[in-house]
């Protein structure tokens, strides 16, 4: 006990100083992190306290090495935990103080993600047996591997869309790491404890200047850091221990990032966006939205985390039926947080959106190709090049047929095929012109909107209209003697 109380004082102690240096070094040499736009901060604030954080886990994990006492030896006989977390670790680091600093494409940090977990697996962090309710253990085989890997990325995203308010996703990780230690603890697993203990102390000394209002952000390095620490420990922590590892379980824990980070694909992916893009409907968000301070939407949301690590306890210490129990209520918990927190409306008002905005891109697209042709039309010399253009614009706005007839005759005509069948949505709309008609026919399916491919329509009559083009005769055969 006396090991863990050390660590913890040792990285509570150097995360408090480190913290506040790193903080005045990145003002001074303008490593900032400007506010204003989608972000919720409008003063820039430094983003390197992830930096602080990573060296403080880790002081006291390599000051044991001083020590010799039955915890260090197993710390660093457990070579499989010391090679996943230096080298997962290190490529975190890199990717995320890089783009602290300067920033990176999503694809790159997803790859670096991706990278640190393949590295941990290879090391010996493997996922091998899973334990689903009323499934009960399911050998994974050859799925170990990507199973594990995307538990990594999973988690480190979790924690770093998370990170969009003071304090929060500090505190969130506080509650998941808690809950954690406090099973490593049951099952008598030092080295995970130890491990835990010294995050908790390096993330509650960060919190000292994290809490609203903040001076120094975590940043990718922290959240990406904290993710893959948590994501590690547990995977670990089920190896050592009696304990299988819990796909709901170990979902549960990190709940409340994992909950934000689902409804953000489900309402990008309904809403018609890019999963990668940002903006600002997050859980977090949305409670600043209904009036919430920044305060008041912490408290509310370290409530909700405390929900979701009471019943991730629940449900690892339960037999079945109250495990049965514990599902109902998060199934219950999950529908009504979706309800309160609106995500309906706002998938229907996004996707409203993005249809208009499709909407708007081809119709001006559709009208500029009408425009171009009634601009060139003023200079057409011939017939042939008339109708080299006609066909030209059916195609771009997607015309099922094209018909112009002068005097009964048809002389000019595009279709696509027959259709001697009714075809429900299919549009068709006939204008006069001064000798003649122009008849033209379009599915629902292409069109913007009926009324504005109606007046393109007709801007392509008036064209053709203002053309001083010859009536073509029929020719008639001499009869035959």
């Amino acid at each position: 006990m006396r090991t863990f109380i050390v660590a913890f004082i040792i990285s509570l102690l150097s995360s408090l100083i480190l913290t506040r240096l790193i903080r005045d070094w990145a003002v001074k040499l303008d490593w900032l992190d400007e506010g204003g736009g989608r972000k919720i901060h409008k003063q820039p604030i430094p983003r390197l306290g992830g930096v602080a954080i990573l060296m403080s886990s880790l002081l006291p994990l390599i000051t044991l090495g001083l020590w010799d006492n039955d915890i260090s030896a197993a710390l660093w006989g457990d070579k499989e935990l010391i090679f996943g977390l230096a080298e997962g670790l290190g490529v975190i680091a890199l990717v995320g103080i890089i783009d602290d600093l300067k920033g990176v494409p999503a694809v790159v940090k997803l790859g670096g993600q991706v990278l640190a977990g393949v590295l941990a697996y290879q090391a010996g962090i493997h996922i091998e047996t899973l334990s689903i309710p009323f499934v009960h253990l399911v050998e994974l085989g050859w799925m170990s591997m990507p199973i594990t890997v995307f538990w990594f990325v999973l988690s480190m995203n979790a924690v770093n869309l998370i990170d969009g308010m003071d304090g929060l996703a500090g505190s969130v990780v506080m509650l998941a790491g808690g809950t954690l230690f406090f099973m490593c603890l049951v099952e008598d697993q030092v080295v995970a404890s130890l491990i835990l203990l010294s995050m908790l102390g390096a993330v509650l000394g960060f919190l000292r200047y994290n809490i609203n209002p903040a001076t120094i952000f975590l940043g990718d390095t922290g959240s990406m850091s904290l993710g893959f620490l948590l994501a590690i420990i547990s995977v670990h922590f089920s190896q050592k221990s009696s304990v299988v590892f819990s796909l709901v379980a170990s979902l549960m824990i990190l709940g409340l990032p994992i909950f934000d980070l689902s409804m953000a694909i489900f309402r990008r992916l309904l809403s018609g966006q890019k999963i990668f893009s940002a903006d600002q409907y997050h859980v977090h968000h949305i409670l600043l939205r209904k009036g919430f301070s920044q305060r008041q939407s912490v408290l509310v949301l370290i409530v909700f985390a405390l929900g979701f690590e009471a019943l991730a306890l629940l449900h690892i210490y339960t037999g079945d039926q109250l495990d049965a129990i514990v599902l109902v209520a998060l199934v219950v918990f999950l529908f009504v947080s979706v309800r309160l927190l609106g995500y309906q409306k706002i998938i229907f008002t996004q996707r409203k959106n993005s249809v208009l905005k499709t909407v708007q891109t081809q119709s001006e697209k559709a009208l500029k190709s009408v425009l171009e042709f009634k601009e060139r039309a003023k200079g057409f010399d011939d017939e042939q090049e008339l109708f080299f253009a006609l066909e030209r614009l059916s195609d771009e706005l997607c015309w099922c047929s094209l018909i112009i007839e002068y005097d009964g005759e048809v002389v000019f005509s595009k279709s696509e095929r027959e259709r001697d069948v009714h075809i429900d949505g299919l549009y068709a709309l006939e204008i006069p012109l001064i000798n003649g008609t122009i008849c033209v026919k379009w599915l629902e399916e292409t069109s913007s909107m009926q009324t504005f491919d109606e007046a393109l329509v007709h801007l392509v009559a008036d064209a053709l209209s203002s053309l001083p083009l010859e009536q073509k005769k029929k020719e008639v055969s001499p009869p035959i003697l």
